[in-house]
């Protein structure tokens, strides 16, 4: 059972969901999009919620790539691959996360 406690009330909540609540409500962005390679990355220790990490592998019908973080390279992140601009925004609308622009690595 997972819940997420706002104050002293708690609420059950799917673990995958949870995730990306407690990264938007601390404002952490996470998501890396990279729009000349058509390439979304997220931390490999915050899995999307399945069917929107099935939707994502569906775009190149391939598994993302594990990688390290350009920017922390102690951090791995998992790579999806061609994924355009309008879906990359609106995956991150859905997990209410900004694109953060960056370049990645092939």
């Amino acid at each position: 059972v997972h819940r997420l406690w706002r104050g002293t009330s708690a609420t059950l909540i799917d673990r995958y969901w949870g995730r990306w609540l407690l990264l938007r409500d601390r404002d952490i962005p996470v998501v890396l999009f990279d729009s000349d390679a058509q390439m979304l990355a997220i931390p490999a220790t915050v899995p999307l919620p399945p069917l929107h990490a099935r939707a994502l592998t569906l775009f190149s019908g391939l598994a993302p790539s594990r990688q390290s973080h350009p920017d922390n390279p102690s951090s791995q992140i998992e790579v999806y691959t061609g994924i355009p601009q309008e879906a990359a925004a609106l995956l991150a609308s859905k997990i209410d996360q900004p694109l953060t622009a960056c370049h990645l690595e092939r």
